[in-house]
């Protein structure tokens, strides 16, 4: 939890940072106009793995950053990119396991002595969504909710590394770790549901949605050493998560429709 704190923090300050900017763009009235624009998004989420996924890892964490355009007509189209990781590994007791071989359960490391060794969850999401935003259940005429459906190309895989800097495992170093870390790769597709806040400083910007995430991989080594099987199914990564986005708006001010009560 420390690692994904750290990852909260550098969200916090790169928000802030590019909010010192804001001012610097055209002001618009986001309250009672439609403005089209861009939105550069900075994103973090909490997924619980399901399905064969779900029997990998535990629950996980991803942080990304992406961009969105939203037209007059409020719809919405973008690319986001999330950094996928965890430290839940279910796979682990076998991976362990097949490193230490005949040695009774314990690994050895390059001086001979009782080696530690730590299991993550690695990994990528890439992706394309497009939805709509309906700013009837919103404050203002940018605000409200939202729905997208999107697909794209994910990774995971399990790293392994000795728990102490002075403790070298050959087991697990340079090409030998691709026998046990369970490289899967494949497409997925996406749902997300949720709300947008645009707010007339431009700084209170964010979104909040429920994702469900669905995708097949397959194991790219197609060989796991520690079981001695070799791995060719076709595995369901299933998700259901939350997350957060936090974001920069860029406005066409030309381009506003006025609402009038």
């Amino acid at each position: 939890m420390s690692y994904f704190c750290i990852m909260i923090r550098s969200i916090a300050l790169t928000a802030i940072f590019l909010s010192c900017f804001a001012s610097a763009f055209a002001q618009v009235n986001v309250r009672d106009s439609v403005s089209p624009g861009w939105m550069i998004t900075i994103r973090t989420g909490l997924l619980f793995p399901q399905m064969d996924l779900g029997d990998m890892y535990g629950e996980s964490f991803t942080i990304g950053a992406g961009t969105f355009y939203k037209t007059k007509q409020n719809w919405m189209w973008g690319v986001s990119g999330d950094f996928w990781f965890g430290s839940d590994v279910h796979a682990r007791e076998s991976i362990l396991n097949g490193l230490a071989g005949n040695l009774g359960g314990e690994i050895m490391d390059h001086f001979g002595n009782f080696g530690n060794v730590v299991t993550y969850q690695r990994g990528w999401i890439v992706g394309g969504d497009v939805g709509k935003l309906f700013h009837k259940w919103g404050g203002n005429a940018n605000s409200g909710v939202f729905a997208t459906v999107g697909g794209g190309f994910l990774q995971h895989r399990v790293r392994l590394e000795s728990a102490s800097r002075s403790s070298v495992v050959y087991q697990i170093e340079s090409e030998y770790q691709r026998g046990y870390d369970r490289l899967n790769r494949g497409w997925m597709s996406r749902i997300n549901i949720g709300y947008l806040n645009a707010h007339s400083g431009k700084t209170l910007n964010f979104m909040i949605a429920a994702e469900v995430m669905y995708g097949q991989t397959t194991n790219i080594r197609g060989f796991n050493w520690d079981t001695g099987l070799r791995d060719t199914n076709i595995n369901h990564n299933l998700t259901i998560g939350l997350r957060f986005t936090w974001f920069l708006p860029i406005y066409d001010k030309n381009f506003q429709t006025y609402f009038y009560n």
